[in-house]
């Protein structure tokens, strides 16, 4: 497993960082996904940095978000079994052997309850949880002295996405606690025309195994195009109202995780990961969403501030630069990331890890 990890370093660092080369990063996730569910998370979370990776190779590992392979049909009877200390015959009228889907942590089964009830069975991968700690000290070393040979990682905390990595994923092995949330966001939206949460069924919730209400629809990336600016609408002002009103936030909103139901409504899936917003961290994320929305850099800044970043010193005045360009180049007053990335010298916030340090506070 350390040779793993020093390949999985080589491999990122001589090809997939440097190398806009598709194969390459095709064969990187291929590496990720055989080495199990802590290098596979670890797959997931660099395919949303842009800041870090190239544009093919994020597609690349775009694919383990929702195309891990399912572990035995039997192994996951056993768990349920092991789990509730009954024959799956006796919990359910219906157990369906094939895998629904597969993830990082868990795989999903579909069923019926007794009376008829559809549901669905979350089950943790067997063996998961020890094999992670054993993952993630062997990946914090090969961090820590890929960093020391070579200073110019330092820049993109490799450590700190290391360690941000172990934190959510012991949370997220814990499907107990996941139950708990999942119950504090379905009564916080029950009745919701927009938002729907399957609620869990009592009795049924272990750390290893959950039971949740069997919710249909789509993914959200397979909306079709007439129906996307509404879908895109609910999903903003959910997370409107989850930032701002409940200080709760789903925080893993991958397209395997949000599905559109056949009425509209977004169908949350998957709430291993859960940002938590205090009063104090509210008020400042309000003003950054007012600065913004008045165009007032000045303000971005001391907001983005005010939210616990860390900055270098002459830093404030580039960020200043960027809003300002950002407005200029928006059309019709919308933020066209990708032009004011490509126009920004560099100075795009996201990538500003040369001037900034996020706080904790702000990671989910």
């Amino acid at each position: 497993m350390a040779f793993a990890g020093f390949v999985l370093w080589w491999a990122w660092h001589r090809g997939v960082m440097r190398c806009d080369d598709h194969p390459i990063a095709e064969r990187f996730a291929t590496l990720l996904q055989g080495l199990g569910t802590t290098f596979v998370k670890l797959g997931q979370h660099l395919s949303l940095r842009a800041d870090l990776l190239p544009e093919s190779a994020q597609q690349a590992l775009a694919r383990l978000q929702d195309h891990v392979g399912p572990f035995p049909s039997e192994q996951a009877q056993q768990a349920v079994e092991s789990a509730f200390g009954r024959p799956c015959a006796q919990l359910f009228a219906r157990f369906d052997l094939a895998p629904l889907a597969a993830a990082s942590v868990a795989q999903i089964h579909r069923a019926a309850l007794p009376d008829g009830t559809e549901v669905v069975v979350k089950i943790r991968r067997p063996g998961s949880a020890q094999a992670v700690e054993s993952d993630m000290r062997i990946l914090r070393l090969v961090a820590t002295v890929a960093q020391a040979l070579v200073p110019a990682l330092r820049r993109w905390g490799l450590v700190a996405i290391v360690d941000e990595i172990a934190g959510n994923l012991r949370l997220e092995m814990d499907l107990a606690r996941e139950a708990r949330f999942v119950r504090r966001f379905a009564d916080a939206w029950r009745g919701s025309p927009e938002v729907d949460i399957p609620d869990v069924v009592d009795g049924l919730c272990t750390s290893s195994v959950m039971v949740q209400r069997f919710s249909s629809g789509v993914r959200i990336d397979s909306v079709p195009a007439p129906d996307r600016e509404a879908c895109a609408r609910r999903l903003v002002d959910s997370y409107v109202r989850q930032l701002f009103e409940h200080g709760l936030f789903h925080g893993d909103p991958h397209p395997g995780n949000l599905f559109v139901m056949p009425d509209g409504r977004i169908c949350f899936h998957d709430f291993g990961i859960v940002g938590r917003l205090d009063r104090r961290l509210r008020r400042a994320l309000t003003a950054f969403a007012l600065a913004f929305v008045e165009q007032d850099a000045d303000w971005v800044v001391d907001a983005w501030l005010d939210l616990g970043w860390s900055v270098r010193k002459s830093s404030a005045a580039p960020s200043c630069r960027w809003c300002s360009r950002c407005w200029r180049t928006a059309p019709s007053g919308r933020c066209a990331t990708g032009r004011c990335r490509q126009r920004s010298d560099g100075w795009w916030p996201p990538a500003a890890h040369k001037r900034y340090a996020c706080p904790r506070t702000c990671l989910c």
